[in-house]
């Protein structure tokens, strides 16, 4: 960790990516830390370095630019290289560098876009080491840190791993409001609620204006808006991008465009589909979320006194939610653990979420569901995938908006949310 610390460092929350962060950098020379841009790449970073370069300032740039090798030559050790895709050359030099010393810890490079598009070639490959970073998730905002993840209890312990945390009763109207903040890092721990409503909208609006031009992406500005809102009104469902297009009325082509660089900006997330040789007539589309719940409701317009009368609305933004804390523990996980979601080609059967923690030891499968009560019927996907995969179906649990932890059926559970961050 760098000797030196800013008073923004001295009152850091800790990340799930620290403890994986820090074993990167005792075995490997470098490390690439992607993300959506403000979900706390840098911040958390810093801690680990003796200088920082950032490339997004020009002054700074122009001398990698000029000559990357040298400009790296010159700064200590460990090195920050902030938002490096600024200046892409410098890859080469960090190969080159890696290539004479394998010195650990050596290099992190912070970017906001996935590196398969922002770089004409991947020169680093086999010398830099990958690390994807994602919002904040609740169990980091509340400081539950360290502590075993939702997704390696569920497929060890079951019952005993569901329990909620003691003393955190809450209902609907608590998880809606923290679904409503999301997980940047600014917004959570910074901001009050004005602030967070002006910091929200001013990511959407430069995402219009200044991300794409990251990916020396021409779009329009219109017609990329009207995507970004149909995509978000799309979150947590099977759709196409063709559909989208149609929604934002723009021409298909356009719109699988949009869709690409919206995950390669690492704000839309892509859940593939589920196979299985037991099940037939399975739909191979994917299933779309906005990785930040928060960013959600800001590009819906939505707040509490809206949620309240749109249902449709609620259970949305609970999934995304939900699906954000998930996403981000697999990142993070030992179990190796594959997100999928299952619907199959008509409609009638669909299951939120897929765990699929490969062969030998079977799969979870997730309901997601915004009430309180939950009953058996809620879990009527969850059984009949039971019985169609057998011995592969390790356990199932609706997560609801509760605060009981109940046992609907054999090998189906009922869990509050916040079992989650227990």
């Amino acid at each position: 960790m760098s000797k030196s610390a800013t008073k923004e460092e001295r009152g850091y929350r800790e990340r799930m990516v620290d403890a994986r962060l820090q074993a990167i950098l005792a075995r490997f020379p470098a490390v690439m830390m992607t993300g959506p841009r403000a979900s706390g790449k840098t911040t958390t970073a810093r801690r680990y370095v003796a200088h920082v370069a950032h490339l997004d300032r020009p002054a700074e740039a122009s001398v990698f630019k000029h000559d990357p090798d040298m400009a790296l030559a010159g700064l200590p050790k460990p090195l920050l290289l902030d938002e490096w895709q600024e200046v892409p050359e410098v890859l080469g030099a960090i190969k080159r560098s890696v290539d004479l010393d394998r010195t650990p810890g050596s290099f992190i490079l912070t970017g906001s876009v996935r590196v398969d598009d922002a770089a004409q070639t991947w020169p680093a490959t086999g010398r830099v080491v990958r690390l994807v970073t994602l919002p904040m998730t609740q169990r980091e905002i509340l400081g539950r840190l360290p502590g075993r993840l939702f997704v390696d209890r569920v497929i060890t312990e079951q019952v005993g791993g569901l329990e909620p945390p003691p003393g955190a009763r809450m209902g609907l109207k608590d998880y809606l409001t923290a679904a409503l903040m999301g997980g940047f890092p600014d917004v959570v721990l910074n901001l009050d609620a004005f602030g967070r409503e002006v910091w929200l909208q001013g990511y959407i609006d430069q995402l219009v204006s200044d991300d794409a031009p990251l990916l020396r992406r021409r779009v329009d500005p219109f017609g990329f808006a009207a995507f970004v809102e149909a995509f978000a009104v799309a979150s947590a469902a099977v759709t196409l991008a063709s559909t989208l297009g149609r929604a934002a009325v723009i021409d298909p082509r356009t719109a699988r465009a949009y869709l690409e660089l919206l995950t390669r900006l690492l704000v839309a997330d892509q859940v593939p589909a589920w196979r299985s040789n037991r099940l037939s007539e399975v739909s191979a589309a994917k299933k779309l979320y906005l990785t930040d719940s928060g960013l959600l409701a800001a590009v819906t317009n939505a707040d509490m006194s809206v949620l309240l009368q749109d249902g449709r609305l609620v259970g949305q933004l609970v999934e995304t939610f939900v699906v954000q804390q998930i996403r981000a523990e697999a990142q993070m996980s030992s179990s190796r653990v594959n997100l999928r979601h299952l619907r199959n080609r008509g409609g009638h059967r669909e299951v939120d979420l897929i765990l699929d923690y490969g062969k030998g030891r079977g799969v979870v499968g997730v309901a997601i569901k915004a009430t309180s009560a939950p009953h058996r019927d809620d879990a009527k996907h969850l059984m009949w995938l039971r019985e169609k995969i057998g011995s592969a179906f390790h356990l199932g649990v609706v997560l609801h908006t509760g605060s009981e932890l109940i046992e609907l059926d054999q090998k189906i559970l009922a869990a509050p949310i916040s079992t989650l961050w227990a």
